[in-house]
């Protein structure tokens, strides 16, 4: 009969249909899964979690610029690992501390991690950081971080079960750079003093406080990296001496308050590497980060410090393989 006929016909013509959408929607998730993965796999080299690192560098912006991981792990014959990311702030730092020891729970020897006049400081990094950590949600700390600092639930969920929308033009950048193996700074000019004098003069900088959030969260991290018996590396890379000068009491007070912890715990150092290199303006892109020459001189000093630290310094026996000093 032909109404039996049109609902048959019709019935064939949605079972085509959701067929279709089904090997469509097979075809995108497996897509999307591959994809993502790759760009997750890039991103993971550029950061160093893809290795089992001795020596693991935390920081935001500042640690980008400053220090050449290529060279460091030549001048100490050691994997490192450069876990820093623009505008990262105690939180974020806290939270990419435990992803990497989750990931690698007992390679890590040493974190250099960046501090500064404004690591007590509440204000003036990015609110919405966490936003670089969802190409990470498959790892349970990390999507508890994001979750927790989340503003959006659909936000949070679509990038829950799909990975590529987890990935910014940043992201997707660095991942890019990863793959390529390039870790260079490609800040190539010099600071323009005359410009920078006016804007501190203007009082155009960021000031300096000591609020008891982030003075909390540097309490959680030291307790959590010397839990696992690591030796943390306070390193202030250096800014220019006309921003430390801007407000000395401030600057000088967070200054003892480094040292303070240096000297209650054997497992704390701090480097304060204004005293060399803060007047090196040919050395400064801005009056906070170093250019490609200051990179290569901070890397340098570092690397000196670094190899004065147990578990750091190595040898090469005489087959050339790498023996490491305890």
């Amino acid at each position: 009969m032909p109404l039996f006929d049109d609902l048959r016909a019709q019935k064939d013509t949605l079972r085509k249909f959701l067929v279709k959408a089904g090997i469509f929607l097979a075809i995108f998730l497996l897509s999307d899964q591959i994809a993502g993965g790759f760009l997750r796999t890039g991103l993971e080299r550029y950061f160093g979690l893809d290795i089992p690192a001795r020596i693991l560098c935390i920081g935001h912006s500042q640690t980008v610029l400053a220090i050449d991981k290529t060279e460091l792990e030549r001048e100490l014959h050691t994997p490192v690992a450069k876990y820093a990311r623009q505008g990262a702030d105690a939180s974020d730092r806290l939270a990419m501390i435990r992803h990497y020891l989750t990931s690698h729970p007992d390679s890590v020897k040493v974190i250099v991690f960046d501090v500064d006049a404004h690591t007590f400081t509440g204000k003036g990094l990015s609110a919405n950081s966490y936003r670089l950590f969802y190409p990470f949600m498959d790892i349970p700390v990390m999507r508890a971080y994001v979750k927790k600092n989340s503003t959006s639930q659909g936000e949070y969920w679509l990038r829950r079960y799909l990975k590529l929308p987890r990935f910014s033009e940043v992201t997707l950048s660095l991942s890019i750079r990863g793959w390529l193996g390039k870790w260079t700074n490609l800040k190539y000019t010099q600071i323009d003093i005359d410009r920078a004098k006016k804007q501190l003069q203007q009082g155009n900088f960021r000031k300096i406080s000591f609020d008891p959030g982030p003075s909390r969260l540097f309490e959680e991290i030291i307790r959590l990296v010397r839990s696992h018996n690591i030796h943390l590396v306070l390193a202030y890379i250096p800014t220019i001496d006309l921003l430390n000068n801007a407000e000395p009491q401030n600057y000088q007070k967070a200054i003892r308050i480094f040292e303070e912890y240096a000297s209650k715990d054997s497992g704390i150092t701090f480097l304060n590497y204004n005293n060399e290199l803060s007047q090196r303006y040919d050395l400064f892109y801005d009056p906070i980060h170093l250019n490609t020459s200051g990179q290569n001189i901070f890397t340098k000093y570092l690397a000196k410090d670094l190899e004065k630290i147990d578990g750091v310094a190595v040898t090469l026996n005489k087959k050339g393989a790498i023996s490491y000093k305890y």
